[in-house]
C-alpha cells in the first residue's frame, strides 16, 4: 500500500473547509485569520467532515482544534502529515472470533446485566417512488455488502468471559410485512413506532445462545398510500445513529437502480484506524492523564426527583420532543456567533447549567458522544464508531457568561482530544466505585443527532424521508438530543423511569431552552445571575412565597382580645377542661381577670416577663391567658431543666414574676426559679382550680392591641452552648389560628382538641389557642408522662376530635393504640419525619379522618408549611411538608441566597405574619437567621433543605448543618460536643445521632480521655445533665483513642457509634479504647446527622443474667427491655433512662408490654423509680390475673 502526500498546504485546506461550512473559497479566506470555524457557524459533525476531508488529501487535522476558538487559518496552517494508513488485520476465516470494536464491550457488559431496550435504536423510512416488492431484495443485497449486518457476539474466552464479534459468511434480513390500515388523520409513521418500540424486546435478542435477531426491518404499505414505510429496529452495539444514514443513502441508491461503490468498508477499519492515530503507549498516557484529571470531579451527578431509584439499573425511560422558540432559536446562535463556539457547545452550556442549578453541583460531567468518523476508511462502515466522552463543567458564578461558555468549549476539546479512550477504560482508571443503580461515571449525555441522519435524501426518482423512533429505553439518567436544527430547531430529552417523572423531564427541557435564553441575553454579567427559571416555573415560586393571605387586621391582632371575642359569643360553651375542673368560656374569663389583677397587683404589666411555674392543667391555660392579658409574655421552661441550664436561660431573659400553684411539683419550680434567677422575681400565687364560685374580680383593663407586641417566649438550641430565647408576637400565633378557608385546623363549637405538649414546645400555641380562638374546648391530659394505651383510653372518653402529636408518638399511637384514633376528625403530626405507613395505615382504617404533616421552626411559630392526608394512596413515600399556612410564605434559595429553580434543592427561607421579633438580647444571632430579602421583606433562613416537587409542594431531604431532632425538640450536636469537651479528663469529643425513625433516634457520644487515667462515663452523662436538658443528653457513649475523621477531615459518625452503647450501673470505669461492643448489642451506621437504628432486638435469652432460671414476671421484663434498648439489663438495679432510655422509649416499652403480652402497665408508677427490679414487679401481679404466664 502506498504511503500517502505530504500534508497538504493551506491553498488546498482552505477550499475543502469553504466547502463543508457553505461558504466561497474567496469568502472563508478574507475571514479565516479572525474567526474560528465555530464563528463562521460550524458544528460538531461539520468538524468531523471537515477532519475527514482532509485526511483524504493527507492532513492531520485534530477535531478538537477545529472545534476549538483558534481562527481557521491558524487551525489550517498546523495540520501535519498523516502517516500511511495501517494495513487491515488479515482474516483467514469467516467464522474467526474477532476483538470487539471500542465501545461494544461497554454496551455488551450493560446488557448482558440488565436485558432491555436501553441501546435499541428504531428508524424510518418513509418512501417516495419505490414498490414495497423492492425493499426485501435491496435489503438482503445491502446484508450481503456489510459485515457489521452479518455480525454476530460469541464467547471469546471461557475464562475470563470475553466476548467477541464473528461474521457470518452469508446471512438473510429479518424482513417482516405489513399493510397498515390507521385511522383517517393518524400518522402511518407514528403507528409503525408505537407497535414495534412495544415489541423491540421480543424482536430484537441478540444475548441468547445462539443469538437471535440483531436487526429486524418491517416494510409497511400504509392503506391507500403511495409511500412505503421501511423500519430498521437495530441495537446499537452493532450500529450508530451515523450507520443508520449511511444505510439509507444506501438504500435508497439500490432502489433507484444505481450502482454501490464495491467492496463495502468493514468494521475491521475502525480497529485500524484506533490503532494509526495512536500507539498503544501514547493511549496508556492519554488515558492516565484524563483519569487524573476526572479524579477529582464527582462521578454522581443526581437530580433531585419524587421519581423512585430501583436497587438495580433499569432500562425502562420515555422521551419527550420539543420545538425550541423563536427567541431561544436566536439566542442559540447570537451566543456561538459572540462567544466564538458551536452550537453544541451553547447547549452542552445550558443543559450542564440547568442540571447544576437543580442539584446545587457546582462541578459536574456531561457525556457527549463523539462521532469518530475523521478517518475516510471508516465514514461509510456500518459498524458503531462513536465514543462518549465525559466533559468536566466548572460553574463558577464569579465567571461573567461568556467565559463560562468559552471554559465550557475548553472542556469539550480537552475532552474529545482524548475521545481514542472507551469510557469502559476510563471508568477503572478514573477509581469509580460500582453503583448497580446508575450508569457509572456519567449519567447525563448531550447528543448531537442532526446532522447524523438527514432529513431527506434523493436518488433518480426515490425519495426518502427518515424518521427516528424510540423504543422506551434509557440506558443514562437523560440525554438530551439536538434532533433537528435549521429554522425550527427540535431538541428531545430520553430520560429513565427510574431517575425522572414525565414532568420533571419536561421541566428540565423547559429549563434548557430558558438557560439559552438567559445566557444570550446578558453575555457580561456573572453566571450566578444566571437563574435557569422559566416564566411558568417562576409563577410557581413566586406562589409558594406569597403564600394563602390573611385579612390584614390579623397583623394587629391581640390573642386574649381574640379569646374574649369568643367568650362573648359562646360564654356557655366549654373552654377547658382538666381531670378535675371544667371551666366554661364565661367562667375561663372570670379566672383569667382574677389572675390578671393578681399580676397587675404584684407589678407585673406591659412588656414584662412572667414564668409560669404550673403544671399542665385549667391553672396553666388561666395563668397564660392572665400573663397576655395584662401585657406581658410568658417564658415556656420545661420544670425538668436542670438547674444550671435554668440559670443560664433566665439570664438571658429574667422573668419579672413567677406563677405558682400550692402543689409539690410547682412549688419546688418556682422555688428552683428564685434560686437561680437574677432578682430575684416576684412570686405570685396562681388561682385557685375552682373558680366558678370566686367572687369576680374587677376586670383588669388591657394595654391596647399590638399584633407585634411579645405574646411569649421559647429557648431553642444554640451552636455556642449559650441558648436562643425566641420572642414571639401575638400576631405570629393569631396568623396560625385565624379561622379562614385554608386554615391549618378547623376548631370551632363542639370539637375538643387535645393538650399535651409541653409548655416549652410551640406546638403548645396551637393546643391552647385553636379552640380558643375558634369555640372549641381544650381537653388538658393530666401531667407526666404519656403511654399509648393510657392516651388512647383519654382521647375516646374525651371524645377528642383534633389532637397534634409529635411524630414519634404519633408513629407509636398508630403502632400500639390506633384505636385510639376511632372518634378523631384531624390529626396534627410533626416536629420530626412523620412515618408515611402509619399514615397510610390510619387512613385505610378510619375514612373521613385527617392527617396533618406540619412541619415548622420556632422561630415561624409552629407551623411554616402544613401537607394534608385523606386518601391512604397520598401518603407513599416521604411525605412531603406541603405548602406555607395562611399568612406565611416560603423561599427556597441556594447558598448565595439565590432563588433555587422548582424540582432543585435548597435552603427553606420562611417569611410572613409568623416570624418571630428575634432572639433577646443577641442581635449578632439574630442577624446571622433573620435575614432582610431584596425587596425589603423579612426571612428566617432554617437551615432546612427543600425542593418544591412538581406537585406544587415542599419536600424535606435534610439538615444543611449538624441540626436533628429528638423527641421533636431541635438539638445542635455541636453544643453538646461543646458542652462535653469541657468536662474533666475529656480532651475531645463527637457528638451523632442515632436511628433514622424519629421514636428510635438517639444521641451517641465519642469521648477521648485527658490522659492515661480511666473515665467514669456515669459521672461525664450526671455532669452533662446540670447544664443540659434530657434530650440533649446522649443515651450511647462510647471511649475513643482519637476522633476518627472522613477523608474531608470531618468527624467519622459511623465510626463514632459503632462502638457506643447505654450506661448502666456497671458503667463506672472504662478505659481509654479497651472496651468493646458487647455481643448482640446494636452496632449503628450512620451518616453526619442521622444514623439508622439497629434492625432488631438482640435475643433476650443470651443477654447476662442471675445464674439460677427467671421467674415469668422477670423474663418478660427483660424481654421488654432488650426488645427497645436493644441489649438487656446489668442488673436488678439497672435504670431504664441510664442505660439509655427517653420517654419515647419508656412510651414503647408500655406500649410493647400491653400489645404484645396484655400487660397494662401505670407508666406513673414505673417513671418513679424505673428500674428492672421495678418493672419485674410490676408486671408480676398482671400475670398472676392471667394464670402466671405471659400470653
Amino acid at each position: 500500500m502506498t504511503a500517502r502526500p505530504a500534508s497538504a498546504g493551506l491553498d488546498v485546506l482552505l477550499p475543502l473547509a469553504a466547502d463543508v461550512l457553505g461558504l466561497s473559497a474567496a469568502e472563508l479566506r478574507e475571514r479565516c485569520e479572525r474567526m474560528s470555524f465555530a464563528a463562521l457557524g460550524g458544528s460538531s459533525l461539520q468538524a468531523v467532515r471537515l477532519a475527514g476531508e482532509a485526511a483524504r488529501a493527507g492532513s492531520d487535522l485534530p477535531l478538537h482544534r477545529i472545534l476549538g476558538r483558534e481562527p481557521v487559518g491558524t487551525v489550517l496552517r498546523a495540520a501535519t502529515p498523516l502517516p500511511p494508513p495501517a494495513p487491515l488485520p488479515p482474516v483467514t476465516e469467516p467464522a474467526a472470533v474477532r476483538p470487539v470494536l471500542p465501545g461494544q464491550n461497554g454496551m455488551l457488559s450493560v446488557e448482558t446485566i440488565a436485558h432491555g431496550p436501553a441501546y435499541h435504536l428504531l428508524f424510518t423510512a418513509e418512501i417516495d417512488g419505490a414498490p414495497a416488492a423492492a425493499v426485501a431484495p435491496a435489503l438482503t443485497a445491502l446484508t450481503e455488502r456489510h459485515e457489521g449486518l452479518r455480525t454476530a457476539f460469541v464467547p471469546a474466552d471461557a475464562d475470563t468471559g470475553r466476548i467477541g464479534r464473528r461474521v457470518l459468511a452469508h446471512a438473510r434480513p429479518t424482513v417482516r410485512h405489513q399493510t397498515l390500515r390507521a385511522a383517517h388523520g393518524t400518522d402511518p409513521v407514528t403507528v409503525v413506532h408505537t407497535q414495534l418500540a412495544g415489541a423491540s424486546e421480543t424482536l430484537l435478542r441478540p444475548y441468547e445462545r445462539p443469538p437471535v435477531h440483531f436487526t429486524v426491518t418491517t416494510v409497511t404499505r400504509p392503506d391507500a398510500s403511495e409511500r412505503v414505510l421501511v423500519s430498521v429496529l437495530a441495537h446499537h452495539v452493532l450500529l450508530d445513529a451515523w450507520s443508520f444514514g449511511v444505510l439509507f443513502d444506501e438504500l435508497a441508491t439500490l432502489l433507484a437502480g444505481q450502482d454501490l461503490p464495491a467492496p463495502a468498508p468493514s468494521p475491521e477499519s475502525v480497529l485500524a484506524a484506533h490503532r494509526a492515530r495512536t500507539t498503544a503507549a501514547d493511549r496508556r498516557g492519554t488515558l492516565r492523564s484524563r483519569a487524573d484529571r476526572l479524579r477529582s470531579a464527582p462521578h454522581v451527578l443526581e437530580l433531585p426527583t419524587d421519581a423512585r431509584r430501583p436497587a438495580r439499573w433499569e432500562a425502562a425511560g420515555g422521551r419527550l420532543t420539543a420545538a425550541l422558540g423563536p427567541a431561544a432559536t436566536r439566542a442559540w446562535r447570537n451566543l456561538g456567533r459572540t462567544t466564538g463556539t458551536t452550537g453544541t457547545v451553547v447547549l452542552l452550556a445550558a443543559y450542564a447549567l440547568a442540571l447544576g442549578r437543580r442539584s446545587g453541583a457546582t462541578e459536574l460531567l456531561v457525556g457527549v458522544p463523539v462521532a469518530g468518523r475523521q478517518d475516510p476508511a471508516v465514514r461509510d462502515v456500518l459498524a458503531p464508531c462513536s465514543q462518549l466522552v465525559p466533559v468536566h463543567c466548572v460553574l463558577d458564578d464569579t465567571a461573567t457568561v461568556t467565559e463560562y461558555v468559552v471554559a465550557v468549549s475548553r472542556a469539550l476539546g480537552e475532552a474529545v482530544a482524548a475521545s481514542d479512550i472507551p469510557v469502559e477504560d476510563l471508568v477503572p482508571a478514573v477509581g469509580v466505585r460500582h453503583d448497580r443503580r446508575r450508569n457509572p461515571l456519567v449519567q447525563f449525555v448531550l447528543a448531537a443527532h442532526d446532522e447524523l441522519i438527514p432529513h431527506r435524501v434523493r436518488r433518480g426518482d426515490i425519495t426518502l424521508y427518515p424518521h427516528e423512533g424510540h423504543c422506551h429505553g434509557a440506558p443514562f439518567d437523560a440525554t438530551l438530543y439536538v434532533q433537528r436544527t435549521g429554522d425550527e430547531p427540535r431538541l428531545a430529552l430520553e430520560f429513565a423511569h427510574g431517575a425522572l417523572l414525565p414532568e420533571e423531564a419536561s421541566d428540565l427541557l423547559a429549563a434548557v431552552e430558558r438557560t439559552v435564553e438567559e445566557l444570550a441575553d446578558r453575555p457580561t454579567a456573572p453566571l450566578a445571575e444566571v437563574r435557569t427559571v422559566s416564566p411558568a416555573h417562576q409563577a410557581r415560586l413566586d406562589a409558594l412565597r406569597e403564600g394563602p393571605r390573611l385579612p390584614p387586621e390579623v397583623a394587629d391582632s391581640d390573642l386574649w382580645s381574640l379569646v374574649l371575642a369568643t367568650a362573648r359569643a359562646h360564654p356557655g360553651a366549654p373552654a377547658v377542661r382538666d381531670q378535675d375542673t371544667a371551666l366554661t368560656y364565661a367562667e375561663l374569663v372570670r379566672a383569667v381577670t382574677a389572675q390578671a389583677a393578681a399580676l397587675t397587683d404584684a407589678g407585673v404589666g406591659d412588656g414584662d416577663a412572667v414564668l409560669p411555674a404550673v403544671e399542665r392543667g385549667v391553672s396553666e391555660v388561666v395563668a397564660v391567658l392572665a400573663v397576655l392579658a395584662v401585657g406581658a409574655h410568658y417564658v415556656a421552661v420545661d420544670p425538668a431543666t436542670p438547674d444550671e441550664r435554668l440559670r443560664a436561660l433566665l439570664e438571658v431573659l429574667p422573668p419579672a414574676a413567677v406563677l405558682s400553684t400550692a402543689d409539690r411539683v410547682s412549688s419546688a419550680f418556682a422555688d428552683r426559679v428564685e434560686t437561680v434567677c437574677p432578682g430575684p422575681p416576684r412570686r405570685v400565687a396562681a388561682v385557685a382550680a375552682d373558680t366558678a364560685s370566686r367572687t369576680p374580680r374587677p376586670a383588669v383593663e388591657p394595654p391596647a392591641p399590638r399584633g407585634d407586641r411579645v405574646a411569649y417566649v421559647a429557648f431553642t438550641s444554640g451552636s455556642t452552648g449559650v441558648p436562643k430565647a425566641v420572642r414571639v408576637p401575638h400576631r405570629a400565633v393569631a396568623r396560625l389560628v385565624w379561622p379562614s378557608p385554608s386554615q391549618v385546623v378547623s376548631c370551632g363549637p363542639g370539637r375538643r382538641m387535645l393538650r399535651l405538649a409541653p409548655l416549652a414546645f410551640d406546638a403548645s400555641t396551637l393546643e391552647l389557642f385553636a379552640p380558643l380562638v375558634g369555640g372549641g374546648c381544650v381537653e388538658v391530659h393530666p401531667p407526666g408522662l404519656v403511654a399509648p394505651a393510657e392516651l388512647a383510653r383519654f382521647l375516646l372518653e374525651r371524645e377528642v376530635d383534633v389532637l397534634w402529636l409529635t411524630a414519634g408518638l404519633f408513629r407509636l399511637m398508630a403502632d400500639y393504640a390506633p384505636h385510639g384514633f376511632a372518634r378523631a376528625a384531624h390529626v396534627l403530626a410533626g416536629g420530626d419525619v412523620v412515618p408515611p405507613e402509619q399514615v397510610r395505615a390510619l387512613l385505610t382504617r378510619y375514612p373521613g379522618l385527617r392527617v396533618t404533616n406540619g412541619y415548622g421552626p420556632t422561630e415561624n411559630t409552629t407551623f411554616s408549611t402544613v401537607a394534608h392526608f385523606d386518601d391512604p394512596c397520598d401518603a407513599t413515600g416521604p411525605l412531603p411538608i406541603g405548602t406555607p399556612i395562611p399568612g406565611s410564605g416560603a423561599l427556597v434559595l441556594d447558598p448565595s441566597g439565590r432563588p433555587v429553580p422548582p424540582g432543585g434543592t435548597g435552603e427553606l427561607y420562611v417569611t410572613g405574619l409568623g416570624l418571630a421579633l428575634d432572639y433577646a438580647g443577641d442581635a449578632e444571632r439574630t442577624a446571622e437567621v433573620f435575614r432582610v430579602l431584596a425587596d425589603g421583606e423579612r426571612a428566617y433562613r432554617t437551615g432546612d433543605l427543600v425542593r418544591l416537587t412538581g406537585a406544587g409542594a415542599l419536600s424535606f431531604l435534610g439538615r444543611a448543618d449538624r441540626q436533628v431532632k429528638i423527641r421533636g425538640f431541635r438539638v445542635e450536636l455541636d453544643e453538646i460536643r461543646q458542652a462535653l469537651a469541657t468536662l474533666p479528663g475529656v480532651r475531645d469529643a463527637a457528638v451523632v445521632a442515632v436511628g433514622a425513625d424519629a421514636s428510635e433516634r438517639r444521641l451517641a457520644a465519642g469521648i477521648v480521655p485527658d490522659g492515661p487515667h480511666p473515665l467514669r462515663l456515669t459521672d461525664l452523662a450526671t455532669r452533662l445533665t446540670r447544664t443540659l436538658p434530657g434530650h440533649c443528653v446522649p443515651a450511647l457513649w462510647s471511649v475513643l483513642d482519637e476522633i476518627p475523621l472522613t477523608a474531608n477531615g470531618k468527624a467519622d459518625a459511623a465510626a463514632v457509634a459503632a462502638g457506643a452503647r447505654p450506661l448502666d450501673e456497671g458503667d463506672t470505669e472504662q478505659p481509654c479504647g479497651e472496651r468493646d461492643p458487647e455481643p448482640g448489642a446494636p452496632v449503628p451506621s450512620p451518616d453526619p446527622s442521622v444514623v439508622p437504628g439497629p434492625a432488631s432486638a438482640p435475643d433476650p435469652a443470651s443477654a447476662p443474667g442471675p445464674a439460677s432460671a427467671p421467674d415469668p414476671a422477670s423474663a418478660l421484663a427483660r424481654a421488654a427491655w432488650s426488645q427497645v434498648l436493644g441489649r438487656a439489663p446489668s442488673g436488678p438495679d439497672a435504670d431504664f433512662f441510664r442505660a439509655g432510655g427517653d420517654s419515647l422509649a419508656f412510651a414503647r416499652l408500655v406500649a410493647w408490654l400491653g400489645k404484645e403480652h396484655g400487660v397494662r402497665l401505670s407508666p406513673r408508677e414505673l417513671y418513679a423509680s424505673p428500674s428492672f427490679r421495678t418493672l419485674s414487679e410490676l408486671i408480676r401481679p398482671e400475670l398472676a390475673e392471667a394464670g402466671g404466664r405471659p400470653s
